[in-house]
């Protein structure tokens, strides 16, 4: 069933109106008609299954029948700083690691940054930015989707405390994996923030100003991974180890066996 945004939150026999582009979809895209039911939610956690009241031109009411809180958001904490990457190389990471469960994503310029972002043209992209966590969280049934921070520099975000924290830096030239490391924070609670440089990676002196700042080195493998590629694995890592992919989620029914089939 198709999922759409509403900002207050509301109550069982309420009324809502949706109106503008999200009403202009239902009623030209999906054709959904009086008496068709439809599923909402507010960003903060909360959805609400209603059915269409009645219709104008790019007005919608529908009227809520049910409320619920689902538990759909992962059960770890992931910020993931990411470096500027050129065309719509941002919207692929931002669409993949929103549907993996990225609580918040703070886009950023190093010193190997192509795209010159600035003024208008970092306010157009941070807002559409927005727009497709927005998209991403409705199709893949999030009820809170991860906050988009502004645009910084990677010497700010090297400065912000993070409590709590463990914070990862991403660099092809760490001979230590990753393996390795989460043998060392398997203890630590789930909170985790890691960088992801952009189309050049980080340099050597970026690598050692993060060390300084408590951030751990961390290779991927011996094949070097997009920046793109790179941010999807880790969170994808995290969440098998840490979050709720792991195996141990699954409890088999008797007489299943342990074989995994990949078709």
């Amino acid at each position: 069933m198709s999922r759409f945004y509403v900002e207050a939150p509301h109550r069982m026999g309420d009324e809502i109106e949706i109106s503008g582009a999200e009403a202009k979809h239902i009623q030209t895209v999906l054709r959904l008609r009086e008496g068709d039911e439809i599923v909402l939610f507010d960003g903060k956690g909360m959805e609400y299954w209603g059915t269409i009241e009645s219709q104008r031109l790019h007005r919608i009411t529908v009227k809520i029948r049910k409320t619920g809180s689902p538990r759909r958001e992962s059960p770890i904490e992931v910020i993931l700083g990411q470096g500027i990457l050129k065309g719509n190389k941002m919207d692929y990471v931002l669409q993949k690691t929103t549907e993996m469960g990225v609580s918040a994503i703070f886009p950023f310029v190093s010193s190997r940054t192509i795209p010159k972002l600035g003024g208008e043209g970092g306010e157009r992209r941070w807002n559409r930015w927005k727009r497709i966590v927005l998209e991403s969280a409705k199709q893949c049934g999030r009820t809170v989707p991860p906050r988009v921070e502004g645009i910084h520099n990677l010497g700010s975000i090297l400065e912000w405390p993070f409590r709590g924290f463990v914070k990862l830096i991403l660099w092809e030239k760490e001979a230590r994996s990753l393996k390795e490391r989460v043998r060392e924070i398997d203890k630590i609670s789930g909170k985790f923030l890691f960088l992801v440089g952009p189309e050049g990676g980080f340099c050597e002196e970026e690598i050692s100003v993060a060390e300084g700042k408590g951030f751990i080195p961390v290779g991927l493998g011996p094949r070097i991974l997009r920046s793109e590629t790179a941010g999807v694995a880790m969170l994808s890592i995290l969440q098998y180890e840490f979050g709720d992919w792991g195996l141990h989620q699954h409890r088999p029914c008797r007489g299943d066996s342990a074989k995994v089939f990949l078709v």
